[in-house]
């Protein structure tokens, strides 16, 4: 009986002495204190190269992010045994132009929420912002703010060391009313924001943002659409004097930047009908032709509008309400006359073969 509790009391006294060096422990490992910081900074202005844009909507109002630009690394963070601190640090040190939003952070033990500052480019409406990133796996994100005094962005950086690239976003935040020539450059030449790693009383190893018009191109592609028509002949059929009307169609496909058109009439024949609209002329000769009728094609839009075929200052503008990938626009072609006539019949003509052709040309917008 004396001999079990003895042995009882040596498995309780182990016990004890071996939950104590856990605690110590841990109690050890909780009291290391880190720091991290830049360094192989890249001191060079910002190059990021062009950014193509194929497909936006210039009257959207909601901020729409354009696309992605990578200027390289430009330091890497190095994290060890310290007090300087392990967290992300940034300020913005140009104002002029700028807009801003709200962002929270989405690495590290707390997340803090700043607003990131856009930048302003050479079209108004297109703004671009400036951020930092782990250039292996996109973690540990941090945007240039737009507060000028330093802001922490990211709480407990790193466990160990990660490459740091600079990349920019270019975004589309208002209407843009127009593109020039259709590219946009940063307006702001100088330093525009930095980053510093450790904490807010660091004063070197910063990573500075400076760019300069070159920095980037954004360049919106040339608007275009595939065009064609459906059906390509029209068929009258045969017709007496009366003045039918069939509709065709202009297929627009694999749109790029489209957000409407303007049309064209061309034709190797052309005639003037009875109100001096230019018509597609009949191209059939000899004595089986007929004579006294063409064609007048229009715009089935919500007004009928008519395109007087070689007439440099008639078109037709159609607005599609906004970038579109595809568009069929409702045509059509009237079987007229050239000679006076009511509004019901030509009868002023010479039966016979009849054919026209034309050519309709789209500029797009």
């Amino acid at each position: 009986m004396d001999k079990r509790q003895v042995n009882m009391s040596t498995m309780i006294s182990r016990s004890i002495s071996f939950v104590a060096l856990l605690l110590n422990g841990i109690y050890s490992y909780q009291v290391q204190a880190k720091e991290c910081y830049f360094d192989k900074i890249n001191t060079s202005t910002v190059s990021a190269g062009t950014l193509v844009v194929n497909n936006y909507n210039p009257s959207s109002t909601t901020p729409v992010l354009l696309g992605t630009l990578s200027a390289g690394e430009y330091g890497h963070i190095t994290c060890n045994t310290g007090n300087d601190g392990s967290d992300f640090y940034g300020r913005s040190t140009a104002t002029s132009g700028t807009q801003y939003d709200s962002y929270t952070s989405t690495s590290g033990s707390t997340k803090y929420s700043y607003n990131r500052v856009f930048f302003p480019t050479s079209i108004p409406g297109i703004y671009y912002n400036i951020y930092i990133a782990n250039s292996i796996n996109a973690t540990y994100t941090a945007y240039i703010p737009s507060n000028t005094s330093w802001t922490r962005e990211i709480d407990n950086a790193a466990e160990g060391g990660f490459p740091v690239g600079l990349y920019i976003e270019v975004w589309q935040r208002g209407v843009v009313s127009s593109i020039g020539n259709g590219e946009a450059h940063p307006v702001i030449n100088g330093e525009v924001g930095r980053f510093k790693a450790g904490n807010e009383d660091v004063s070197s190893q910063q990573v500075v943002a400076t760019v300069n018009a070159s920095s980037f191109t954004v360049k919106f592609a040339t608007p275009t659409c595939n065009l064609s028509v459906s059906p390509t002949t029209i068929d009258f059929g045969d017709v007496g004097n009366d003045k039918p009307r069939k509709t065709f169609t202009l297929k627009n496909s694999n749109c790029v930047n489209a957000s409407g058109v303007t049309l064209k009439l061309t034709s190797t024949k052309a005639a003037y009908d009875n109100s001096g609209l230019s018509i597609l002329a009949n191209t059939t000769t000899g004595t089986s032709a007929a004579g006294g009728r063409g064609v007048a094609v229009s715009y089935e839009g919500s007004s009928r509008q008519y395109l007087s075929a070689n007439d440099t200052n008639s078109s037709v503008s159609i607005d599609f309400g906004s970038i579109v990938t595809a568009k069929d626009i409702t045509m059509a072609g009237l079987l007229t006359c050239t000679s006076a006539s009511n509004n019901s019949t030509c009868d002023d003509y010479t039966p016979g073969a009849f054919t026209a052709a034309g050519t309709i040309s789209a500029t797009y917008k």
